[in-house]
């Protein structure tokens, strides 16, 4: 199986200078932040049902002909070994690279140079990284901290892409609840506009410094309660989390109105037994009829 890229957005090459690539001596290393399938699960227990896929997706046996399947990653998979998971029928891989203004993944730089690493044969893997937002800290500074952890990009790797889901108030490493006993989402200090405001800043940033256009990662939970219809972003595409049984029957996640999804990020429990990647990995299919956007199966 193989992906083309055809769109101009992903053939786009930006340089920068060594001085501005330089990491900050106060960043910090992710340690106790929420992976993404926890807040799926999350999101799925506000919608009820089953799960849509079993609870191991396999690679390559349960990869169907035509449909191209990718994984993302981060920590919390620890040491990946990029030489067996190619050719296993995992087409592309996002890589979390931040979070908020001065966090990083430690094993973005460790992945994110493997995949690229790779020889470009059959089957090629596409290499993407992407920022978890938080409420708090300023989108200038957030695109900052990516910019900086991710550098060049290449012609053939993915759109940068932007996490915006429940962000949770922790203190000492535990999540903090309110009176009612529920999480605290710190988005819900924002209006709807403050938040659409905060992402188009980063959205913006990071175009202008990439030359490509970035994606939004997101639930269409958590999309309708904190920010609702005519944010002015539908012309994005989404990456959309839903792990419903509904989706499933039809072969399509719920997205926030007007919004076409690109990527639909379907199960947490991907398994690649030839990486030995046997805990759960999550797993995410393409939308390979998105107005061109990304073409050419062969």
């Amino acid at each position: 199986m193989k992906l083309t890229f055809t769109l101009k957005m992903l053939s786009a090459t930006c340089f920068f200078s060594a001085s501005a690539l330089s990491l900050a001596e106060d960043r910090v290393v992710l340690t106790n932040d929420f992976s993404r399938d926890e807040l799926a699960v999350y999101a799925q227990s506000l919608e009820g049902g089953k799960r849509a896929f079993p609870r191991k997706f396999n690679f390559p046996d349960h990869v169907k002909a035509g449909k191209v399947f990718g994984i993302d990653v981060s920590h919390y998979q620890g040491k990946i070994d990029w030489t067996k998971v190619s050719g296993q029928g995992v087409s592309f891989a996002y890589i979390k690279a931040t979070q908020g203004s001065n966090s990083y993944d430690d094993f973005f730089e460790r992945n994110w140079v493997a995949v690229g690493k790779l020889p470009d044969g059959v089957s090629p893997l596409r290499r993407g990284a992407y920022h978890f937002m938080t409420a708090k800290d300023s989108a200038g500074a957030q695109a900052q901290n990516y910019l900086k952890a991710v550098g060049k990009l290449n012609p053939k790797d993915l759109p940068p892409c932007v996490d915006i889901e429940w962000d949770f108030l922790r203190k000492n490493n535990k999540v903090v609840l309110d009176e009612h006993g529920n999480k605290i989402d710190q988005w819900a200090s924002l209006s709807s506009s403050e938040i659409v405001s905060k992402v188009h800043s980063w959205l913006d940033e990071v175009e202008s410094k990439t030359g490509k256009r970035p994606i939004i990662y997101t639930n269409a939970s958590w999309w309708n309660t904190r920010i609702g219809e005519g944010s002015g972003l539908e012309d994005y595409k989404v990456w959309i989390a839903d792990y419903s049984s509904k989706s499933l029957g039809r072969e399509s996640p719920v997205t926030p109105k007007k919004f076409t999804w690109l990527f639909w990020q379907m199960t947490d429990r991907g398994t690649i037994k030839a990486a030995d990647m046997n805990k759960g990995v999550d797993t995410t299919v393409l939308n390979e009829i998105n107005d061109g956007l990304l073409s050419g199966l062969k």
